[in-house]
Order: C-alpha cells, then sequence, then structure tokens
C-alpha cells in the first residue's frame, strides 16, 4: 500500500516535470558562424537547437528598409517610424507544437542600434505597441512566389500589405489583428543627441515578449491545423499621436548580412543581423511539421528498459541513433545532471541509480538538432 501511494505521488508531479528544450530562430546562425553564447552579447544556451531558415524584418518606415527594426516614435507627431514593423519566420511558419501549453516563453530579441552621436537612435520612455499576428501569404505569393523564395534583402513592402498607411500613422480602423495585445515597455537610454559622447547600448539585446503571438503562429500553421495559406506575420503597431509614447528603439536587422554595423561604436554584430526569436518548451514539443510524419522512421529513437519501472536501483537503457553520434544525460527533477555519456549506433547502457534519491528522473537523447526524452522513476 505505502508503495502504491508513493507511485502515485510521484506521477502526479510527473506532468509537471518536463525536460526543457529551447529553440533559436536566427537567419543563417550557423553558417556565419555567430557567437550564440557571447556574454556581452546574444548570452544564448549552449545546447539551444537552431532553426537558420529564413526571417524577413521591416522598420515599415516608407522605404520599406530590411536594415533596421524600429519601435516606438520618440514622442514625434505624424511620424511613419514604427508603424508597421513586422518579423515573419519561415522555419516558425513549418514547425508543429504538440501542445502549445508547453511552451513557456518566447521573445523576440535583437541588439540596438545606438546611433550617431548627432542623431540618437535610441531614446528612453515609454513604449506601447499594439502587437498581433496578420496574414503574411499575400505577400509571399504575390510580391516573391512563394515561401521558399523570399530573399536576403526581404521586408513587408508598405504599400503591400493591409496595414495601410493614413497620414497620421496605421489606420484605426483596420481589422483586429490575430492574438492582439497592447505591449506596455519601456525603452532605454542611448547615445545622447549632442556631443562626441560613446554609444552606451553596444552588444546590449532588447527582448519582446511575444509568448501569445508564437502560440497562436504555431495553433494555426500546417496543414494538419486546417490552414489554408498557414504563413503568418508577428507586427508591431505605433500610434504617432500619443506622444507621451516618448521612448524609442531601433535594432540591427540586415538579413542580407552586408556589415551594415553603422550607428554603434563596438557592437557585438559583424554584419547587422541580429533579429532572433527564442521559444522555451518542453522537449520534443516543437518540432518540423514536414518531418512529423516520419519522426518514428527517421528520427534517433531513445527506449528506455526497467524491469520493473519504478526502478529500485538501475536499468538499462538502450538507444539507436541511427548510425550518428550522440549524447545520453539523465536530469533529475530539479534539473541537475547525474549522468552523461557518449553514445552512437544502437546499443544499451547499465545506470546504476543506488547512490540518488527516490524520485523521478529524465533520460534525454541529443543527436544533431533532435531531441527524445524518456522519464524514469526511482523508487526503493
Amino acid at each position: 500500500m505505502i508503495l502504491k501511494v508513493q507511485i502515485i505521488l510521484l506521477l502526479s508531479v510527473l506532468f509537471g516535470f518536463l525536460p526543457a528544450e529551447t529553440h533559436i530562430f536566427w537567419y543563417k546562425a550557423f553558417t556565419k558562424g555567430y557567437d550564440l553564447q557571447a556574454n556581452p552579447g546574444p548570452n544564448l544556451p549552449t545546447d539551444a537547437l537552431i532553426h537558420e531558415g529564413m526571417i524577413a524584418s521591416s522598420s515599415g518606415d516608407g522605404s520599406s528598409s530590411p536594415f533596421w527594426f524600429l519601435l516606438g516614435n520618440g514622442g514625434a507627431a505624424n511620424t511613419r517610424h514604427g508603424r508597421s514593423s513586422s518579423v515573419w519566420s519561415h522555419d516558425l511558419n513549418e514547425m508543429v507544437a504538440e501542445d502549445t501549453s508547453l511552451i513557456t516563453l518566447a521573445l523576440l530579441r535583437g541588439e540596438f542600434k545606438d546611433g550617431f552621436s548627432d542623431n540618437p537612435f535610441c531614446s528612453s520612455g515609454p513604449l506601447v505597441i499594439r502587437c498581433g499576428i496578420a496574414d503574411f501569404y499575400p505577400q509571399l505569393t504575390d510580391y516573391w512566389g512563394g515561401n521558399d523564395q523570399v530573399g536576403e534583402d526581404a521586408a513587408w513592402q508598405d504599400y503591400d500589405n493591409l496595414l495601410s498607411y493614413s497620414g497620421t500613422g496605421y489606420d484605426q480602423n483596420i481589422a483586429a489583428l490575430e492574438a492582439e495585445e497592447i505591449l506596455q515597455m519601456t525603452a532605454p537610454e542611448g547615445r545622447p543627441a549632442s556631443g562626441e559622447e560613446p554609444s552606451v547600448l553596444d552588444k546590449q539585446f532588447f527582448e519582446i515578449n511575444i509568448t501569445d503571438q508564437v502560440k497562436w503562429i504555431l495553433a494555426n500553421t500546417c496543414e494538419h491545423k486546417g490552414a489554408k495559406s498557414g504563413q503568418y506575420a508577428i507586427v508591431f503597431l505605433t500610434n504617432p499621436n500619443i506622444l507621451t509614447d516618448s521612448g524609442k528603439v531601433i535594432l540591427f536587422s540586415d538579413e542580407m548580412c552586408g556589415g551594415n554595423t553603422g550607428g554603434s561604436d563596438l557592437p557585438w554584430t559583424s554584419d547587422g543581423n541580429t533579429i532572433h526569436m527564442v521559444i522555451e518548451t518542453a522537449a520534443n514539443n516543437l518540432i518540423d511539421a514536414s518531418e512529423k510524419m516520419t519522426s518514428v522512421k527517421n528520427s534517433p529513437i531513445l527506449e528506455l528498459n526497467s524491469i520493473p519501472n519504478p526502478m529500485s536501483g538501475s536499468a538499462t537503457i538502450s538507444f539507436n541513433t541511427l548510425g550518428q553520434k550522440g549524447t545520453l544525460k539523465i536530469f533529475s527533477a530539479n534539473g541537475k545532471m547525474v549522468h552523461s555519456a557518449a553514445v552512437s549506433g544502437q546499443g544499451s547502457i547499465q545506470w546504476n541509480a543506488k547512490e540518488l534519491s527516490n524520485g523521478i528522473y529524465a533520460s534525454r537523447l541529443t543527436v544533431g538538432n533532435q531531441v527524445i526524452s524518456k522519464t524514469l522513476i526511482l523508487l526503493r
């Protein structure tokens, strides 16, 4: 009876213990050899899974420049800046979340572009941003010819989208955006407007919480969700008539990776390409939709074999990496790694847990950018 009660208690917290996984959506992050763990810099986790498909972003300032990403108006009236900043990720629109409730956080990030001594790009003050989802499919088909044809100089053309410009800012009468919300943030102080003071935001990254918008995209993309187009962009709208909205932020956003680093003294970026997304979710919850149907056949398979399970002291853990090199790690419920081994091919290891405390443990097999996790219960 005591054993059964212990098992029930352990299983009751099982769903609260799911190994976390970090996904980074950053165009050409591997190809360009970015130091994603640099601090100061992006400061991203070493075990993050990187998706480096095309990301199209735009300042929406009339020229549709792909070279920066602008939020806010700095308290200026009748400005178009920040009216329709937008970002679209090819890879994000091709992903499947088995359960969107398991996504705990999603951020849009980019390095500050700190302006010149006589023209500050970032100014401190409140930012009030209307954020939501708009259909990007017309852009993909009419302007580029499809989601796989988007070029490096991609930008959401002002004259070609439904968020039409109307004299003094975005059209207040446009249809409501999907997953719409008002984001209230504070922009930091950048380089002063006068004198020769140095830039102060170099190597620092601005973050915008886009969790609700990412969840909406993942719930509505791909054929398995019944979507007809399945291509969506996140937009950020600023009303230029709100003069008390005095903050302004400009981020490096050169998808062409052309070295457009002007405006900061010692930036982290070497080519101006810093806009990216970070998504935190449970392990093996976010996968490429094109691989979903063949995942059983083509993905590494991690099998746990313990007789019985719950285990009482040791377990035989079998694995199959399909000929590739991988790592097999075991974590306690508080995230501490208690075992690690390099593995390859098909085989098994004997895990001795006799010195460990009772509880739930997670074994994680990582092969390339694929991760599979299984749960073990240690109960004596």
